[in-house]
């Protein structure tokens, strides 16, 4: 999806360098749909104006917050698509999932290659930027998503070890979120939202120090 939206944008817009952030929660999941999501030719209005409706009801609306509120509740259940997306996810996750890691990660090895070649044909530098979920750097909280969702096996970081692995192999500059994240986990700060999963203001300190970092 980077890859492809970034061969949209190239031609359009002066491009210094190509920084992508590689989600290592559901990007590797979400890779393996992006043929079908991607899919030319969709039915229905074209070139409608576009207005960020859910924008402005995010940012103004109590309903959102309960919204958000909720569907965090609905991902510990895997009785939800959100909670059967998880579980799929967090498989990954156990040192017993390897099957299912090992299903994912072809599509993932072609997206990488397929945004190397294009930010190559465009000449402009490309680096990714690994970025762990919030659960996945606290060995505790994963282990008890795992025994939540009735998942066999103990944590392992083997998602992040393949991707890291695949960055090198195909010589791609790489910025490795995942030791500034773990530490903060160590240390109790709190660097995601509560019910969303996102980066809060110090989680996006960290990133922006990390990535800085990396840069120079």
């Amino acid at each position: 999806q980077a890859a492809r939206r970034y061969a949209k944008i190239a031609g359009a817009v002066d491009v210094d360098r190509v920084i992508n952030l590689f989600f290592l929660g559901n990007d590797i999941v979400d890779n393996t749909e992006m043929d079908r999501r991607m899919r030319p030719n969709r039915p229905g209005p074209q070139h409608l104006p576009t207005v960020n409706v859910w924008g402005w009801i995010q940012g103004k609306s109590m309903l959102a917050a309960w919204a958000n509120v909720a569907i965090a509740r609905a991902m510990t259940s895997r009785q939800s698509h959100a909670g059967e997306g998880l579980a799929t996810m967090l498989t990954m996750w156990s040192d017993r999932g390897k099957w299912s890691l090992d299903r994912a990660l072809p599509k993932t090895y072609e997206a990488l290659e397929e945004l190397k070649e294009t930010a190559a044909a465009h000449n402009d530098p490309l680096m990714v930027v690994v970025v762990p979920p919030g659960w996945a750097v606290d060995p505790p909280a994963l282990q008890t998503l795992l025994q939540q969702f009735n998942i066999a096996g103990t944590p392992t970081d083997a998602p992040r070890q393949a991707v890291v692995a695949a960055l090198a192999q195909r010589q791609i500059p790489t910025c490795d979120l995942w030791d500034a994240f773990t530490q903060a986990a160590k240390d109790h700060d709190t660097a995601f939202l509560r019910f969303d999963g996102h980066w809060n203001r110090e989680g996006h300190r960290i990133a922006a120090e990390e990535i800085g970092r990396a840069h120079v």
